[in-house]
């Protein structure tokens, strides 16, 4: 079994590297159309980059979780994180 520890927040964790490796996720990244867009039930925000079409996210998103504050004013489908 593979351990190492971190520091985190000023505390000492025992990490089990072991159980992170127990789980495989089989992810592509997919082109944000808008028929990308509007086919997920939620698309999250996690990074900000200007190459991404902003407004389309709003418009087409069902559901958007804004992590990294790039819409100022809440909407019906946006929620700041």
């Amino acid at each position: 079994m593979c351990t190492q520890m971190i520091r985190f927040a000023s505390r000492r964790v025992k990490l089990d590297m072991a159980l992170l490796r127990e789980h495989r996720f089989d992810l592509e990244s997919v082109p944000p159309t808008a028929e990308n867009l509007s086919a997920r039930d939620c698309v999250v925000l996690v990074t900000d980059h200007d190459a991404f079409g902003y407004d389309a996210l709003a418009r087409h998103a069902k559901l958007l979780v804004d992590t990294r504050g790039r819409y100022p004013k809440a909407a019906g489908n946006i929620v700041k994180a």
